[in-house]
């Protein structure tokens, strides 16, 4: 199932009603857990298929995006021998809250 990170969004007008824009989508914040799992990047690791790997939906790359806010992600290419958190999502319907949650901010 793909998970819209920007399906709230909408597109909005400017103050005038003469240009449109979509709002940025902001990353959830995720608190850290026991259930984590933490990797070391090596070459070749891409955000998408990390994701792929280990949500079974490469869509959720902004889910380690987002629960590693100290790494500057310039692409879904990874530095190699960086230490990334991999949060779990156990159903669907967590996410959709993560996802609702960040959208109302």
């Amino acid at each position: 199932m793909f998970y819209d990170r920007y399906k709230n969004n909408g597109i909005l007008l400017d103050k005038d009603n003469k240009h449109r824009y979509v709002r940025a989508g902001l990353l959830p914040t995720l608190a850290k857990t026991p259930e984590d799992t933490y990797i070391i990047t090596t070459i070749g690791d891409r955000l998408d298929l990390l994701a792929h790997e280990y949500y079974k939906d490469s869509s959720k790359w902004f889910l380690i995006a987002s629960a590693n806010p100290d790494i500057a992600f310039s692409s879904l290419y990874l530095v190699p021998g960086i230490q990334l958190r991999i949060p779990p999502i156990t159903f669907p319907q967590e996410l959709d809250q993560i996802i609702e949650e960040t959208n109302t901010r």
